[in-house]
């Protein structure tokens, strides 16, 4: 079998479609986390008889990589870019600076010092010990590298450090954690964190041989209304040379098994799967793309099936043992493309047909969600619908989260609790949800603190559109993470 697929540097995306929801997994390197998070529990919390009213939006939040000043915005980032014929391995820190307005691109002027970046390496990527290497202490080139301006209208500037002259004759090929300071001219400075890199001088290519990549893959059914199966693929380089992997978008396929040997067919095959109703499957984007894994480093492929997907109307309860195949490319020295089919075992699952209602309480990343509707009585007769979601950080570090700036919530009305709570979702009863787009603001909640987001919708508008009865509510908060949850019950009674 042969690809088709035109080269895209640097894993650029040239086309994509797909006939309903996304229906291919990406790539991702596993990183170290910065600090160390505590185990937090799912929490059925019950929506507090004390929070009637929502808050608005927080405060726009940076994240690890931006810092918020006011309605300007500063995004920095770090990348790491291999050698050439021409050029050494170098390391890029940029800054780019525009105001917080969505949908168009407002550029702003930010003065910066005349050397803006401080860059430091540690010995280990949760950067717990002291530097062993700071830019400021380098030679004057390296401690100030030449900027390249690439638009004069706004700030944004990008400053290259040479990875042989960091590393000159005294720190070996390794991988480092990396954070790097932003330094303004009126002498305020930010500071960032990278993860980490791997850095050497060596500038021999990288090598498709894979014998040193240790294959695994693990499968485990997670969440709640929807359960999903989730199985992560990884590939970990074990050898002392950095290795180029080419794949494509949709390169994990699933088999289900009864046998433990997972031998003769297959009871379910994950590319056959459809939406619920559809007589379609889902289509793949056609890109190629090329991830270089240095040594020590992983590179892993998840993908995640919702599980009314994988049971359908077919599959019985019991024990099922995965299989993944993964689909690399290998390109021949004619320049044709090969895909090499690795087949893993990925672990065994246990799958039940039992109900798989929506959770009124989810906790994802740290943060609970736990939603309400209530039946709030005005003046005049002037009754409101108030849906409430209340976020609150259960950890003892920050956390960060979006929602979508224009309707942090949009709540979707049912005429039972069964159509409300089925898996997978039923349409819902026409609601007036406000009308508007779906631009992410990014918000941060510090150890134990707590928002109320929210939806008012006028009685008369919601009996204008749903008539009179007992109704169940979803409320669903588009953003990062994406959350759903059953959000209670009201009655609508005649006027």
């Amino acid at each position: 079998m042969r690809y088709t697929f035109t080269r895209a540097i640097n894993a650029l995306l040239i086309g994509a479609f797909a006939l309903g929801p996304a229906a291919c997994n990406r790539a991702e390197t596993l990183t170290t986390p910065d600090v160390p998070l505590p185990s937090v529990p799912l929490i059925k919390a019950p929506f507090p008889d004390s929070v009637t009213t929502s808050r608005g939006l927080p405060p726009r939040a940076g994240d690890s990589t931006s810092v918020l000043l006011g309605d300007t915005i500063v995004q920095t980032s770090l990348s790491l870019f291999g050698p050439t014929s021409t050029t050494p391995a170098q390391v890029a820190l940029r800054v780019f600076v525009r105001d917080t307005s969505v949908g168009v691109l407002h550029g702003r002027t930010l003065g910066l010092a005349a050397c803006p970046f401080s860059l430091r390496l540690y010995a280990t990527s949760d950067r717990s010990t002291p530097p062993i290497w700071v830019s400021d202490n380098a030679a004057p080139a390296l401690r100030c590298p030449t900027l390249t301006q690439y638009d004069l209208s706004w700030t944004d500037l990008t400053a290259a450090f040479d990875v042989p002259s960091i590393l000159g004759d005294s720190l070996p090929a390794s991988k480092y954690g990396v954070a790097y300071t932003l330094r303004l001219a009126d002498g305020r400075s930010f500071e960032f964190a990278a993860g980490s890199v791997y850095l050497t001088s060596d500038r021999t290519a990288s090598t498709r041989d894979l014998s040193a990549v240790r294959f695994s893959s693990e499968s485990e059914i997670v969440g709640e209304g929807p359960r999903t199966l989730r199985t992560v693929t990884t590939l970990r380089n074990s050898g002392a040379r950095a290795v180029s992997v080419s794949y494509g978008a949709c390169n994990t396929n699933l088999r289900l098994y009864r046998s433990a040997d997972r031998q003769g067919t297959p009871v379910w095959r994950s590319e056959y799967r459809k939406p619920p109703g559809s007589a379609l499957g889902y289509a793949c984007i056609l890109p190629l793309y090329i991830t270089t894994i240095a040594p020590g480093d992983s590179l892993t492929f998840p993908i995640e099936i919702p599980m009314y997907e994988v049971v359908a109307d077919s599959l019985a309860a019991g024990r099922y043992y995965v299989s993944a195949e993964l689909s690399l490319i290998d390109e021949q020295k004619s320049g044709d493309q090969e895909t090499v089919i690795h087949t893993l075992s990925a672990g065994a699952i246990d799958i039940t047909r039992d109900p798989d209602p929506l959770p009124a309480s989810r906790t994802i990343d740290g943060l609970t969600y736990v939603a309400t509707t209530r039946l709030v009585h005005g003046s005049a007769g002037a009754d409101t619908v108030r849906t409430l979601v209340l976020v609150t950080n259960q950890t003892r570090v920050t956390h960060s989260a979006s929602v979508s700036r224009d309707c942090p919530i949009i709540a979707y009305p049912y005429r039972s609790a069964a159509r409300r709570d089925s898996v997978p979702i039923q349409p819902p009863v026409s609601y007036p949800n406000r009308a508007c787009s779906i631009y992410p603001y990014p918000f941060a909640l510090g150890p134990g603190q707590s928002w109320v987001f929210g939806l008012d919708v006028p009685v008369a508008a919601a009996r204008a559109a749903l008539g009179t009865g007992q109704f169940w509510f979803t409320a669903w908060m588009p953003g990062s993470p994406s959350v759903t949850l059953a959000a209670g019950n009201i009655e609508i009674a005649a006027p």
